[in-house]
């Protein structure tokens, strides 16, 4: 009997962690190069006021990334 590698290319593109690390990424590299950084707002950059206004979406991003992780190691403990 033999064992499937754990880190096959199809396992990494749907690991969690992976997909939210790709979204903040790609979050983050929208803001920083498609947004002016010349853009004042209150004399803080609208670069800096966009990254504080995404915060929300970051952090619930996190706490649905913690629910997914919890949701599948409870499916794994429960097919042993």
């Amino acid at each position: 009997m033999t064992q499937e590698p754990y880190l096959t290319p199809k396992r990494i593109a749907s690991d969690p962690g992976m997909i939210l690390l790709a979204v903040l990424l790609l979050m983050s590299a929208v803001i920083f190069i498609w947004w002016p950084t010349e853009v004042y707002v209150a004399e803080v950059s609208l670069v800096a006021w966009l990254m504080f206004a995404t915060l929300p979406v970051s952090v619930f991003l996190t706490g649905y990334y913690v629910v997914w992780m919890e949701r599948r190691e409870s499916a794994a403990l429960s097919h042993l």
